[in-house]
């Protein structure tokens, strides 16, 4: 349910299939500390997405792919259980 870039993605479904890896976009380089997401500059889909314990506690910062001043991808890899 929800607009084109406000959709809510229910987290067991995420929680079901276990991505190795989840990719987000940011329109500003996104706030990591020690590979933890801290704050997201997306659309709202990936702002719920970035702020929800679940994905804090599951997934890590791989890397920050620049596109250009104001489009960044946001990859994410799974860790722990």
């Amino acid at each position: 349910p929800g607009g084109h870039l406000d959709k809510r993605i229910p987290l067991g479904l995420l929680e079901d299939r276990r991505p190795a890896r989840i990719v987000l976009h940011a329109a500003a380089p996104p706030e990591v500390r020690e590979g933890a997401l801290l704050s997201l500059d997306g659309f709202p889909v990936e702002r719920r997405l970035a702020a929800s314990p679940w994905l804090r506690r599951h997934y890590r910062v791989r890397r920050v792919v620049r596109l250009h001043a104001r489009y960044h991808y946001v990859v994410l890899a799974r860790h722990g259980p």
